[in-house]
């Protein structure tokens, strides 16, 4: 079966070691967003620039630095969905040295009362998509790792937010009613399609990542979608407003 596929023993054939030249580890925090807009702020606020451009099958991945209170940070637009987000993970930890990733983006919430307002940060992510089950054993939820140090962190900036499960998902067009039913009953807030995935591949990498996420649409009254915020102005604000908070975090580790 397809959630048999993690295989911890024998080697794979290709990595991405073999494609990209390594750079040796280092404490550089990098910053990763799903929206180009980000960058553009980014590029006009801190002066970021391009240090280094790898190539990919289908363009270029660029990592952009900047200088925040002394020092250096990155950050680069991921793909969206599990699968091609968490490879760019491994690629950019191996061409730049990097093994701490902040990833922060907006998510479908499936309980307005606890999301509205804060940022999340999810403890566990169901795990609704395919790469998770190559890079763990399988289970239906995956640990989110450094949850607990990240609310350490908010606790002491005064920053509001909530921690839950979420729901991560390859199928956005599949987020059925009675999908939606069945994860708010085992406790999920949240929905989005990159966390779980994420997660497996920078655990079996040992990568630390750490992922904020903020409320965009609502799926909570389960047969109506509420787009709210998705895809608007207002959507663009608080991914901006994100990367500040997502900066004020890395300043911390």
């Amino acid at each position: 079966m397809i959630i048999d596929s993690y295989d911890g023993k024998s080697k794979p054939f290709l990595r991405a070691e073999d494609l990209y030249q390594e750079v040796e580890r280092n404490d550089v925090v990098t910053l990763v967003t799903f929206k180009r807009k980000v960058v553009d702020y980014v590029i006009d606020k801190y002066n970021a620039k391009v240090d280094i451009q790898y190539p990919t099958t289908n363009g270029t991945q660029d990592i952009y630095s900047f200088i925040y209170e002394g020092k250096k940070y990155q950050i680069y637009m991921s793909p969206i969905g599990a699968a091609i987000a968490a490879i760019v993970l491994k690629e950019v930890s191996v061409v730049t040295g990097s093994h701490k990733f902040i990833y922060f983006g907006s998510c479908g919430v499936l309980n307005e009362a606890k999301c509205r307002g804060k940022v999340i940060v999810p403890n566990e992510a169901y795990r609704d998509e395919g790469i998770s089950y190559h890079y763990a054993p399988a289970s239906d939820y995956i640990e989110v790792r450094n949850c607990a140090k990240i609310s350490e962190i908010f606790n002491l900036l005064n920053i509001p937010h909530v921690s839950g499960r979420t729901w991560t998902t390859d199928a956005i067009y599949m987020e059925t009613a009675d999908k939606v039913k069945k994860h708010k009953k085992e406790g999920c807030i949240t929905v989005e399609m990159e966390v779980a995935g994420v997660e497996a591949v920078s655990r079996f990498y040992n990568i630390d990542n750490y992922h904020l996420l903020f409320s965009a649409d609502s799926l909570e009254h389960e047969e109506n979608w509420d787009r709210v915020d998705f895809g608007g102005d207002k959507e663009l604000a608080l991914q901006i407003e994100m990367f500040e908070v997502a900066l004020k975090l890395a300043s911390k580790l």
